[in-house]
């Protein structure tokens, strides 16, 4: 299993996603990476 610096020191692009149930931006932002999970685009790892 990685660790957290495991994988931001990899030298790939990471997208580290901290998420709120009560924030509205968050969940907007959960929209728009699911949507880019729905298209199948395997640019980022998600672990």
């Amino acid at each position: 299993m990685e660790t957290f610096n495991d994988v931001i020191n990899s030298g790939q692009l990471v997208l580290a996603d901290f998420f709120a149930t009560w924030c509205g931006p968050c969940k907007a932002k959960d929209y728009v990476l699911a949507k880019g999970e729905e298209k199948g685009e395997e640019t980022a790892k998600k672990g």
